[in-house]
């Protein structure tokens, strides 16, 4: 009896210093905002985004993988994984002093940061110049809504005008002066796809390659002057239009680079006249 209670007081002795002071790995995001998934793998589902200096707590280490405990957008505490590179090791001993619970001590992530791997939404303006540089130029805006992950439907309407004087040509020999004012509406419904570079590295998330392609009308309306007579015409031709950019995602506005290729389908126009346009915008 007197040994067994001594074997026992003696395992308690040993065990004791590793009950109470066994060492937890404590992370600290290295990084400005990261993504965490809901499996191991990068393709997998985000479960939200943490902001940099986030101090979380890793129940386990699968790879390059940090398992942590997190709570999702319904308020409830699921199991979440994170990448290895994109966070630091710190000892339990080096926690700040107070800090009760390190397995989320950080603010509500802000609501500007981005759902990565999703398609851009929202409002846009737009404006460019022709890629052949003489002169012509284009505005649009319109709006885009995002139906899947990686897919939205948008509208995009395109006012542009330009306007000729004293243009010379000749009618039987005889040079006349014409004056001439074209304002043009073309109006497009677009399906584009597009993703963030997230898959490349999760710091890379703001960046967002898409392409897309639609359908629409354009309305021309002309007005000449010739000798103190005026005629003007309204006409209404099929178009077609394409387009890929870059989106950079920011705190108040998105930026948009884009390169868009327009086609009026106009029997009396050259079928291989494309026009190109190098294109400025802001997602609002």
């Amino acid at each position: 009896m007197k040994k067994s209670i001594l074997r026992f007081l003696i395992l308690s002795i040993v065990m004791t210093p590793i009950i109470l002071f066994g060492e937890t790995i404590v992370l600290k995001v290295k990084v400005p905002v990261v993504n965490v998934y809901t499996e191991p793998d990068s393709y997998s589902t985000v479960v939200k985004q943490i902001p940099g200096g986030t101090l979380l707590e890793a129940v386990s280490k699968l790879d390059n993988w940090y398992e942590i405990v997190v709570t999702d957008d319904m308020g409830s505490s699921v199991s979440a994984y994170i990448q290895a590179s994109v966070v630091e090791v710190i000892s339990v001993q080096e926690r700040e002093p107070g800090v009760e619970d390190i397995r989320e001590s950080y603010e509500e992530v802000p609501s500007y940061y981005p759902e990565p791997g999703r398609v851009p939404s929202g409002f846009f303006l737009k404006f460019g110049v022709i890629d052949k540089g003489y002169g012509d130029w284009i505005g649009s805006l319109g709006y885009d809504l995002r139906i899947m992950k990686n897919l939205s439907v948008g509208v995009e309407v395109m006012p542009t005008s330009y306007s000729f004087s004293d243009v010379e040509f000749q009618v039987d020999f005889e040079t006349f002066l014409m004056d001439q004012f074209t304002m043009l509406i073309r109006s497009f419904l677009n399906v584009k796809g597009g993703t963030s570079l997230d898959v490349i590295k999760p710091q890379m998330d703001f960046i967002n390659i898409y392409g897309g392609l639609g359908g629409g009308l354009e309305a021309d309306y002309t007005k000449n002057t010739i000798e103190q007579n005026t005629s003007s015409r309204l006409t209404f031709n099929p178009a077609l239009h394409i387009f890929v950019g870059i989106e950079l995602q920011a705190k108040f506005v998105n930026l948009i680079f884009e390169y868009q290729l327009i086609r009026v389908l106009d029997p009396d126009v050259d079928p291989d006249n494309w026009i190109g346009y190098l294109i400025f915008g802001i997602r609002l």
